[in-house]
């Protein structure tokens, strides 16, 4: 994993405790609060996975220009 992705990550992982932090501090029924955190908690999963996704596209890309440069350095 690279840096850029680390980064991400973790920046996705503070929003998501800071968000879920001020949830629970926030005036609001439990019912309430309950569902709010899970809306930013299936929010997160998809900002997740498009990261993941992204980031297995990069290396998929890095990994055919790698099999090209290793192709040209043979032929």
């Amino acid at each position: 994993m690279n840096d850029n992705s680390k980064i991400v990550l973790a920046a996705l992982g503070g929003a998501v405790i800071g968000a879920g932090l001020a949830l629970l501090f926030a005036p609001a029924s439990g019912k309430e609060t309950r569902e709010k955190i899970a809306k930013k908690a299936e929010e997160a999963k998809d900002a997740v996975a498009e990261s993941i996704k992204s980031i297995g596209s990069k290396a998929t890309e890095a990994i055919e220009k790698g099999k090209e440069a290793v192709k040209n350095q043979t032929s």
